[in-house]
């Protein structure tokens, strides 16, 4: 168990705590370094989610974060329900 300083590819760094050998550990912050942060990839995640909404004209969502997504992913693609379909 260590901290260990990470450098994101968006330019912001995070300290975090890794568990386990050496080598995993080195792999998992080569891995964070070609990464988002948890920050920009959240504003990511919504920006995409409101282009899809006005792509698709799709209602805006409102709600928590978990239930929008839930709510989105139902409403697209393959598991289209009845209920989604009155509610568009």
């Amino acid at each position: 168990m260590a901290w260990y300083e990470v450098n994101y590819s968006c330019g912001h760094s995070d300290r975090i705590q890794l568990y386990g050998k050496h080598t995993e550990r080195e792999k998992r912050i080569k891995y964070l370094e070609g990464t988002l942060c948890p920050d920009c990839y959240w504003k990511k995640i919504q920006e995409e989610t409101k282009q899809t909404t006005k792509e698709f004209e799709m209602p805006e969502l409102t709600g928590t974060p978990n239930w929008e997504m839930a709510r989105w992913d139902r409403c697209s693609g393959r598991g289209r329900t009845k209920r989604c379909r009155k509610s568009i």
